[in-house]
């Protein structure tokens, strides 16, 4: 059986240049990942954790607004389709609940109400159901969802049963996003501290995705 090439001869086969330009992505990507990391928290303290209306659409303008001038050639709503992905992936990192919010238009506001009581009405349901029983009654609506998934009761089930889990959850999910955000802090005062090649590609090594490394 053919075994597989150890890591050092794959190196080894690699020019000098190669061997350069393979690192340097690296270093590229880990930058590129180190940079969207600090501007979610820059977004975060610009707009503060429950940011009024106006404060919102202003942020998200000025944030478009500088998205398009450093990407010129950005065409139609891409920017905007950007920010939306920003601010997705800013609430998944971190313990925020920046959304929206509602605009001062009484329309807006009755509707915001609505779903409030909708929200209220579906938890009061599922009030005395101990968590474990809701994921098991996820799990049943999941599979009748596979095997017909035109059952509007099944996907309405889905629907609620993810929000109470969600919402039951938060909490847990809050601190572990506040336990991640001051590692990565932490890691980012030693990154910009640490001149040593060697070690920075360890790091790299380290929190590559696709290293299965086991930390004792």
């Amino acid at each position: 059986m053919q075994q597989k090439p150890v890591v050092s001869a794959v190196i080894s086969a690699l020019s000098e240049n190669q061997t350069n330009e393979a690192r340097k992505a690296g270093a590229l990507f880990a930058r590129s990942e180190l940079e969207a990391d600090e501007a979610f928290e820059v977004f975060a303290r610009a707009v503060g954790e429950a940011p009024v209306y106006a404060v919102y659409e202003q942020a998200r303008i000025e944030w478009v607004s500088s998205y398009t001038t450093t990407k010129p050639h950005t065409k139609g709503n891409t920017a905007d389709k950007a920010f939306g992905r920003f601010v997705g992936r800013l609430r998944e990192k971190y313990p925020l609940d920046i959304q929206k919010p509602v605009s001062d238009n009484p329309a807006a506001r009755k509707k915001a109400a609505e779903r409030e009581a909708k929200r209220a009405g579906i938890l009061e349901a599922h009030e005395g159901i101990d968590t474990s029983e809701l994921r098991s009654r996820l799990a049943k609506a999941f599979s009748t969802l596979a095997s017909n998934p035109d059952s509007k009761v099944a996907e309405a089930a889905v629907k609620n049963l993810k929000a109470v889990i969600r919402e039951r959850t938060k909490g847990e999910s809050a601190a572990l996003k506040a336990d991640l955000t001051a590692k990565r802090t932490e890691i980012r005062g030693l990154l910009s501290g640490c001149d040593d090649i060697e070690r920075l590609d360890a790091v790299i090594e380290i929190l590559s995705p696709e290293n299965n490394v086991s930390i004792q």
